[in-house]
C-alpha cells in the first residue's frame, strides 16, 4: 500500500510524503488527521495530536520526502491521499 500524506504549512509551504506499506498505527493517524488542521477552530484536540503524532513518522525508514515542483507530473500510483497540516 502507498500512501502520500499532503502535509501544508500554511501559508508557507508544502510538504509530500510517501509511506510504503504504513502500520495499523499510522493508517489511524492519517484517517484521524486527514482534512484536519492544527490552528484552526474546526480542529479538535484528538486531530491535533493525530496530526503531531503523524508528524513523527515522517521520518521512518519506509517514508520518502518527494521533492516536487510546480506543474511537475506526479507519476506514482497511489491507494491514499492525505491532506493535512498545520495554519502557521
Amino acid at each position: 500500500m502507498k500512501v502520500l500524506v499532503i502535509y501544508e504549512q500554511v501559508p508557507e509551504e508544502i510538504d509530500f510524503y510517501v509511506f510504503k506499506d504504513p502500520s495499523k498505527e499510522v493508517l489511524t493517524l492519517m484517517k484521524d488527521s486527514h482534512g484536519s488542521y492544527i490552528n484552526c477552530s474546526d480542529s479538535s484536540e484528538k486531530d491535533e495530536k493525530s496530526i503531531l503524532d503523524l508528524g513523527e513518522h515522517f521520518k521512518d525508514s519506509n517514508v520518502t520526502k518527494l521533492e516536487l515542483k510546480k506543474g511537475q507530473p506526479f507519476k506514482q500510483s497511489l491507494d491514499m491521499i492525505v491532506q493535512t497540516g498545520i495554519y502557521l
